[in-house]
């Protein structure tokens, strides 16, 4: 395969994540549970700060991240597509294609 065509696939991989785990922030879904009388609630947030770890961006080794700043860099690599092309070029990037695609 073509490495720039590859490249295009894997950011246009990156890019569809990010827009769909944004549709899915600041809602909240509520588990209710019961057996034998006892109820368990399971509650269930999709957060800004949570992305990185959603889509295995913590897993790039060779990409220096503040995982202290969890929302702040989710922020940037949304905004930032110089960053997102670091991201699809890391030699880890194929460990997380397919936390991307789910």
């Amino acid at each position: 395969m073509n490495a720039s065509v590859e490249l295009t696939e894997k950011l246009t991989l990156l890019n569809e994540s990010i827009n769909s785990y944004e549709k899915l922030i600041d809602y909240k879904y509520f588990l209710t549970f019961g057996h034998k009388g006892k109820t368990e609630l399971i509650s269930i947030v999709f957060l800004p700060s949570s992305y990185i770890h959603v889509a295995g961006i913590n897993k790039l080794k060779d990409i220096s991240t503040n995982h202290n700043a969890s929302k702040v860099l989710y922020r940037v690599i949304k905004s930032n597509e110089r960053l997102r092309l670091r991201l699809v070029k890391s030699r880890f990037f194929d460990k997380i294609v397919l936390r991307l695609k789910s």
